[in-house]
């Protein structure tokens, strides 16, 4: 840590300091420097990068100050930068005794244990600092161990330090700013809000915050105050395109297509070109089975983008919907052939060809989907819908690997499925977490089977 801009000394004093001390080490001369010109060169170097010449001046420093701790204090910091951190933390370890009330070496001890990724110890040896640290000084630790653990990804630590601050007095922009990011990245996005709207307060025209600001609602789950949000960002900046695009978005998932069309609408006038709003006005127009105003906007997107799988996988789908079944597959043929492991058209190929009475290569499809999907649910429920509905599976199959998944979503889906199904019927009262729900679904089926071979 730096000292006071009152005491920092003037770039001509640090550079005339750097030409005599290199002039004696190439002269292989010595030099007497008093030891906060040591201090000055050390910290220079430090700052610079250029470490082997910030230990070299250490070495000569120690030399000529043979007791000093505060030159073995920069030298840990030096190997610290260089990672030699066991290195570090022994230089450490050895003046501590002499050292105990300077917040400089339990503030580096903290960094170093942080970089170890011991945070436990990290966060007593940043407490011990502030414990020592003069009044005057606490700020400036607080500041520095703070930003040291934000920009180590430390977030739910960094605001331990931070929320010490605001008690102090320090709310100002730039402090809330960090705070509302570290909620954030803790994904507690209600008190994210909280501070960005506290900024809002203060600052209520600057329309990147309230799009910001929306986007934490979002992410909270909060869409009619993201709406709010992003309307004022709107309001502030008719050209912040990203506002608009959530509010179509908000509307959209809200089951509002009149609004959220008028949005989309909106955008294409300022940026006709852009393929996403038409893909986004197209989806629109086949939820609400405007089936050929649908195909003009994807056609528009094939004319920009020719190879465009979702344009082409939008055509299938409104031909599919239009019983149109041979088209239908020639356009998800090309949809696959510009993205090959896309679930969501396997899925619409699957659906064609078992419309077409195809039901092997409809399970192969089905089942490409439900492997090819992170999410699994929707797509893995038409494969074993069509499983069950055609006899490809035997139930006890089926059972089985419920039983001897590893994978607890894949069960979720399979018991879900079944219940759903009403291939059993499981007794309301009963509270079972998945690994029972299998074993009594299972006893279930075998006592069935059991009682037809009577």
């Amino acid at each position: 840590m730096k000292r006071d801009d009152d005491f920092q000394p003037s770039d001509q004093h640090i550079s005339s300091l750097i030409k005599r001390f290199e002039a004696m080490m190439v002269k292989s001369e010595s030099a007497f420097f008093d030891m906060e010109e040591f201090m000055d060169i050390i910290s220079y170097y430090t700052d610079n990068y250029q470490y082997n010449k910030a230990l070299q001046a250490v070495s000569v420093a120690k030399k000529q100050y043979p007791f000093s701790t505060e030159i073995l204090l920069m030298k840990a910091n030096v190997l610290f930068k260089k990672d030699k951190k066991n290195e570090a933390l022994k230089i450490l370890k050895d003046i501590e005794p002499l050292e105990s009330q300077n917040p400089e070496l339990h503030f580096l001890k903290g960094n170093i244990l942080i970089r170890d990724k011991k945070i436990p110890e990290a966060m007593r040896a940043y407490k011990k600092s502030l414990e020592v640290v003069d009044d005057e000084d606490l700020d400036t630790f607080l500041f520095s161990i703070s930003g040291y653990l934000m920009s180590n990804d430390y977030f739910k630590e960094a605001l331990v330090f931070f929320e010490q601050l605001i008690s102090m007095g320090y709310d100002d922009e730039d402090v809330l700013n960090d705070v509302s990011l570290c909620y954030e990245k803790i994904k507690d996005y209600k008190k994210s809000a909280r501070y960005m709207s506290r900024i809002l307060e203060g600052n209520p025209f600057d329309e990147m915050m309230w799009d910001y600001l929306g986007g934490l609602y979002l992410k909270d789950n909060q869409q009619d105050k993201a709406l709010e949000a992003f309307f004022f960002a709107f309001a502030l900046d008719e050209d912040s395109h990203t506002s608009v695009e959530h509010i179509a978005e908000i509307f959209q998932q809200k089951g509002d297509t009149e609004n959220a069309l008028k949005y989309y609408h909106f955008l294409l006038s300022k940026y006709p070109e852009e393929v996403n709003y038409h893909l986004s006005v197209a989806d629109i127009y086949v939820q609400t089975k405007q089936y050929d105003k649908a195909k003009e906007h994807y056609l528009v997107v094939l004319d920009k983008e020719p190879k465009h799988s979702e344009a082409f996988y939008g055509i299938a789908n409104i031909e599919f919907h239009k019983q149109n079944l041979n088209k239908a597959l020639d356009m998800i043929y090309v949809a696959l052939l510009y993205d090959a492991d896309n679930p969501k058209y396997f899925n619409l190929r699957g659906k064609i060809r078992l419309a077409q009475g195809q039901k092997e290569k409809a399970s192969d499809d089905l089942e490409k989907a439900c492997s090819y999907s992170d999410t699994k649910s929707e797509f893995c429920r038409d494969y074993l819908a069509l499983l069950v509905e055609t006899e490809f599976v035997d139930m006890l199959d089926l059972l089985s690997s419920l039983l001897h998944s590893p994978k607890t979503e894949t069960k979720m889906i399979i018991v879900d499925f079944l219940i759903k199904n009403n291939v059993f019927d499981v007794d309301s009262d009963k509270e079972l977490n998945l690994n029972e729900m299998a074993k009594y679904l299972m006893d279930k089926f075998l006592s069935k089977e059991n009682n037809s071979d009577m």
